[in-house]
């Protein structure tokens, strides 16, 4: 490699492809490693490709460093390593993952600036159960290494046979929903109301996917949803709810109709030129973008912080509100308000569960909407299935909810009907005290 002086790529396979007949012909172990740079491209895009390059160099020294000698450090290429290392165990490379990542808890000095830059890897061995070709092992090391830029970056994945078998499960459910997307019939979106707490009318909607099935079954996003996030797909699959809603809200007769919160993956937040396609697919069915809000978790905007930053933005300034959803159980969701461009709060259902009867719960629940109020958001509180919550959120001033209570989520023909009897003057009982 001609920026780290590391073995390159072919040379890598190569010597994979020796060692591995060693291991078929004598049983000698080996395992392979899958090693990538966390938030390498807001540093390159931050700082310049110049700099970038002396981190890969300085990064390149420290996992070398790291190594006993047998293991063979080579550069795939961009911010990706791999180690190969013979006679070596799955505990061996744990330790050795370990080691790694505690030397990447140690800032770089690069030139004038100080950077800290931690490290994903995946981890697989070459055992018994193991029937592909070298390159396999390659492979399987990526797969594993992205299940730990997944779970939070800073960590190790070991691919194992339940890891090879949600992996298959994932492409053919990935290629079934690709196909999914080309027709009409199978991805409909359901509305479910989001209502004021105090008089009970009709605020918002929430459209959430349904997927049915050949065998007449009908999936909702929590059975499909999770092993797709982080795949291109899911690009597609928000583009698609988008146009389907667009077309829904260009109707003559639902001019009236309140805001519908569409949700977004990170896969869309870590593109570019994501909030121009959300801006040409509104001016393409003349739906005015306040009428649209998208609702992140947290994990979108975990992958490129940056871009995340700026796609938001872009929404914002030209009318799409953006609400964080899922609030209270990610490990920076206070940073997230404070440095993101929300409109709104989606109080997480774990905490309206309990609420009428659990003190600490109910405090939890009354500072979210007390420190909201004071930054000017509004607020959901999601998992209403009951009166007394109901009427724990009125009590403690949380302006929105929503939940099986107020209404389960609904085909559009079954909205339409309801709306038409007068369901969005008033969808539950007003408060007592209005």
């Amino acid at each position: 490699d001609a920026l780290t002086g590391l073995p390159n790529r072919r040379y890598l396979l190569e010597r994979l492809g020796a060692e591995w007949t060693r291991h078929r012909d004598a049983g000698q172990q080996l395992v392979v490693m899958f090693l990538d740079l966390d938030r390498f491209k807001v540093v390159n895009d931050s700082l310049g490709h110049h700099f970038g390059d002396q981190l890969l160099v300085s990064a390149a020294t420290r996992l070398r460093d790291c190594l006993a000698d047998k293991c063979m450090l080579a550069r795939l290429g961009g911010d990706e390593f791999a180690i190969l290392s013979a006679e070596a165990s799955v505990e061996d490379a744990i330790e050795l993952a370990e080691r790694i990542l505690s030397a990447f808890d140690v800032p770089f000095s690069i030139g004038d600036h100080v950077v800290f830059s931690s490290c994903s890897i995946g981890i697989v061995s070459a055992d018994d159960d193991f029937h592909g070709e070298p390159a396999d092992l390659l492979r399987d090391a990526d797969t594993a290494m992205y299940r730990a830029k997944n779970g939070g970056r800073d960590s190790y994945v070991v691919f194992n046979q339940e890891l090879r078998r949600q992996v298959s499960d994932q492409m053919q459910q990935e290629g079934s929903l690709r196909a999914a997307l080309k027709k009409d019939d199978e991805l409909v979106p359901f509305f479910q109301p989001i209502v004021c707490t105090a008089t009970g009318r009709l605020t918002a909607l929430e459209a959430l996917i349904r997927w049915r099935q050949p065998d007449g079954r009908v999936l909702t996003p929590g059975e499909f949803l999770p092993a797709m996030e982080g795949l291109r797909v899911m690009g597609r699959l928000d583009l698609y709810m988008l146009n389907r809603i667009a077309v829904i809200l260009a109707q003559p007769g639902l001019a009236g109709w309140p805001p519908v919160h569409v949700n977004c993956s990170s896969y869309s937040m870590t593109r570019e030129d994501f909030a121009d396609d959300v801006f040409a697919l509104l001016q393409q069915h003349g739906v005015a973008p306040s009428r649209i809000c998208l609702e992140l978790t947290e994990g979108a905007l975990i992958a490129e912080p940056e871009i995340a930053r700026r796609t938001m933005q872009r929404l914002a300034d030209n009318g799409v509100s953006v609400v964080l959803d899922d609030f209270g159980t990610g490990f920076s969701s206070l940073s997230y308000v404070h440095e993101y461009r929300f409109s709104g709060l989606k109080v997480d259902k774990s905490f309206t569960f309990g609420l009428s009867s659990n003190p600490r719960t109910r405090a939890i629940v009354r500072a979210i909407v007390r420190m909201a109020e004071s930054l000017d958001l509004r607020v959901v509180a999601e998992g209403v299935e009951d009166a007394m919550t109901l009427a724990a959120l009125r009590e403690i001033g949380a302006g929105q909810a929503q939940g099986y209570y107020i209404a389960k989520p609904m085909p559009l023909a079954a909205l339409v009907e309801a709306l038409d009897s007068g369901k969005a003057t008033q969808w539950v009982a007003p408060s007592e005290k209005m």
